[in-house]
């Protein structure tokens, strides 16, 4: 009894020791030290891919769709403030160096790049200038308009000429020469002193069929001279009518009235000249020559009428400038300025036509210019003089000029001023 008394506690303490050593090896995991400590990302997402790739394949296509139509929705949104919200970044603010030079627009402008501008590949029959279809569309459908401008020394300085397609100048009385110039590619706010219309002004405007503003024209029993019966026959657009002009009150009378585009413009509408111009044909033109094949031309000076000495007060000095390869216009000494810009009149082309000019010997001392007619003339062009002929074969027709070799010459783009100077009364020295 003892003995199995005793092989049973030596079994118990065997037991006990087995159970403790159990115990030792079954103790609770130690308590880790940092408790908010947690799986890596990368084990995460590892888990993850192994639970997406042990899916069935009709559960993977679905998960995997429904992924996408997420991105592809917060992608849209996204998209969409960016592009199309007007409200500003709040939270976005131009460092201070930048905000001291710039605005906001400027700064971002250097990122997304302007839209490109139209192509000008539509020339202005006039003068060759380069408009683009939209502007030329807008041209196309009114007419031109050709203003009387004139030249006394009290009607100085004039307005309108650099927004003019083409200007013609020739003698009017007394020495003393008057202009036409011919609107059609700009706007032009104001333009004037506006004068009355002589017949040759007349005839060089037909091949233009524009618009025609002047105050008053000579009358005579002679048709060379007759401008007022001319308008009538040859269905000239008249413009002298109530509410095309006003007066300036800084200036006296007959040197102040003025008138612009947009009212001319408006007046014709509301008088019946509505509607597109005539076909007007074009001259030869060619884009500027380069500065090394310029010509080293100076300047030219006319003088219209050498019979009446007037001081020079109405003799046209033409002085090229290389660096703009443009022509600036002086009367005498004094830079002929244009009260719109204030800026010196100038011309691209300077073309000199020696006319048959004779005296009525009316008691208003109307003259008589030969205007459809051939002759001698001189081409300022690209500081070159080139030796030409003009040539006017009837009313509808423009004036043409040629080369020795009767080759049409090409015209620079831009505008033109033709000076018609007397054969045996008028002057050109070339410098």
């Amino acid at each position: 009894m003892r003995e199995l008394n005793l092989n049973s506690g030596v079994i118990n303490q065997k037991k006990r020791e087995k159970t403790s050593k159990t115990l030792e090896t079954t103790a609770v995991p130690k308590v880790d030290e940092n408790p908010t400590k947690k799986t890596p990302l990368t084990e995460r997402i590892k888990k993850l891919l192994k639970k997406y790739q042990n899916l069935p394949p009709k559960k993977k296509i679905l998960v995997t769709g429904l992924i996408c139509s997420i991105i592809l929705i917060i992608g849209g949104i996204s998209a969409y403030f960016i592009i199309f919200s007007k409200e500003p970044i709040k939270d976005f603010t131009i460092p201070e160096r930048i905000s001291a030079k710039k605005s906001t627009s400027q700064y971002f402008s250097n990122i997304i790049p302007p839209f490109p501008e139209p192509p000008r590949d539509k020339e202005n029959p006039i003068n060759g200038e380069l408009y683009t279809s939209k502007q030329y569309s807008a041209m196309e459908d009114r007419y031109p308009i050709a203003v009387m401008i004139e030249n006394h020394v009290d009607a100085r300085p004039q307005s309108g000429y650099n927004s003019a397609d083409i200007v013609y100048e020739a003698l009017a009385e007394g020495g003393i020469t008057r202009t036409m110039a011919i609107f059609w590619g700009k706007e032009c706010e104001e333009i004037g002193p506006i004068r009355s219309a002589r017949q040759y002004f007349i005839e060089w405007l037909m091949p233009y069929d524009p618009l025609y503003m002047y105050i008053g024209y000579a009358t005579s029993s002679d048709p060379r001279v007759n401008a007022g019966q001319s308008i009538y026959e040859y269905g000239i657009k008249g413009m002298d009518v109530y509410g095309t002009f006003w007066r300036d009150t800084t200036r006296y009378s007959p040197h102040n009235a003025y008138s612009s585009t947009e009212l001319l413009y408006q007046r014709a509408k509301d008088i019946g000249y509505t509607g597109k111009p005539g076909e007007i044909k074009p001259l030869k033109f060619k884009m500027d020559a380069a500065p090394d094949k310029r010509g080293s031309f100076e300047k030219v000076t006319i003088t219209f009428f050498e019979r009446l000495y007037n001081g020079g007060l109405y003799d046209v000095t033409w002085v090229y400038d290389s660096q703009r390869n443009v022509y600036l216009r002086y009367n005498g000494d004094d830079k002929y300025i244009d009260q719109n810009s204030e800026q010196q009149v100038f011309a691209k082309n300077v073309i000199i036509q020696r006319m048959d000019t004779i005296s009525t010997f009316d008691s208003k001392a109307h003259i008589i210019i030969t205007t459809i007619d051939e002759g001698d003339a001189i081409i300022l062009r690209d500081g070159q003089t080139i030796n030409a002929t003009w040539k006017k074969k009837d009313l509808e027709s423009r004036t043409r000029y040629y080369d020795s070799d009767g080759k049409e010459i090409e015209l620079n783009r831009g505008i033109i001023w033709i000076e018609s100077v007397p054969i045996e009364q008028g002057s050109v020295t070339i410098d």
